[in-house]
């Protein structure tokens, strides 16, 4: 039932982004019908957690996968719940195109569609140092939404008749924001499962206290080939722990099958890996942000 409520949840971050994006009114009352389904879901899991905990009284590690799940669910609705946000600021602003979306938006919900799938992955795998890296890119979200926030101010000084339209853009871009917050949630919540380590409410310095081995991204044009190959030579060869990306300006569809070619020869498999996009605007928003665990690489 996780599994089948992240993919829902997924698709209506899909779908919310794609109704603004297309200006999509019908796309994006769809998105709001869904929100059924993930409803229906949260409650059924609940029911079954609750049923489990009666009848079998789990302790140590199976009393934390069930109580991680029931709070697991509860953030994956809330996901839904934005994403119904999204698409109802969608439909409004489908009838006013006064202004096109900072070119932020969309690599911003790609970064966020990408915690939540990662998050909840590393909950049903048990993969707490997956769980890590969605927690150290929920940094790009919040400096993505900066940047927004910023082109937007720009749009309304420009023309004060920006200002409904500007508003908005950044509704949406602050439900896109929250739905890192739930996914950061997520990935805590399978932290404390693996590990049976609470790390809610700490600084970054207090939740990488066991590793503090700074994060590395890697970049290049369209993040197919290079900056996944030293990206895949990186995770091999720093201490594990380390958080480590790569990202593009303008991504290629897939990653380059030559690159995935040379580095299986080399003993590495990147088959698995997505390309993702970042701005120039989103990284020069977090090299202002002074975050000292953050190293960007052009390669």
């Amino acid at each position: 039932r996780i599994s089948r409520m992240g993919d829902e949840v997924l698709g209506m971050i899909s779908g919310s982004i794609g109704a603004f994006i297309n200006n999509d009114a019908e796309l994006a009352a769809n998105v709001v019908a869904g929100d059924r389904n993930v409803n229906r879901l949260e409650v059924e899991t609940d029911e079954l957690c609750m049923r489990i905990l009666a009848r079998r009284q789990p302790v140590a590690s199976d009393l934390r996968l069930i109580v991680t799940a029931m709070k697991l669910v509860t953030d994956l609705e809330r996901i839904g719940d934005q994403c119904v946000k999204t698409a109802r600021l969608a439909a409004d602003l489908s009838r006013e195109t006064s202004f096109p979306p900072p070119e932020d938006v969309a690599p911003m919900a790609d970064i966020v569609k990408d915690m939540v799938r990662e998050s909840v992955e590393s909950y049903l795998t048990g993969d707490a140092e997956r769980a890590r890296e969605v927690i150290m890119r929920d940094r790009i979200v919040n400096a993505c939404n900066a940047q927004i926030f910023r082109e937007l101010v720009n749009e309304i000084m420009r023309d004060v008749a920006n200002t409904r339209r500007a508003t908005g853009i950044q509704g949406i871009a602050r439900c896109l924001e929250r739905i890192g917050d739930h996914a950061t949630n997520i990935a805590e919540m399978a932290i404390f499962m693996v590990k049976g380590m609470d790390i809610r409410h700490m600084d970054i310095p207090a939740r990488d206290r066991e590793n503090r081995t700074p994060g590395i991204l890697f970049l290049c044009l369209h993040n197919s080939a290079r900056s996944q190959m030293a990206e895949a030579w990186a995770k091999a060869i720093l201490p594990p722990g380390a958080h480590v990306w790569s990202a593009g300006s303008d991504p290629a569809a897939a990653v380059n099958p030559l690159a995935v070619r040379v580095m299986l020869e080399a003993g590495h498999d990147i088959s698995g890996y997505r390309t993702k996009r970042i701005t120039a605007q989103a990284l020069a928003a977090m090299i202002a942000d002074e975050e000292p665990a953050f190293r960007a690489l052009f390669v």
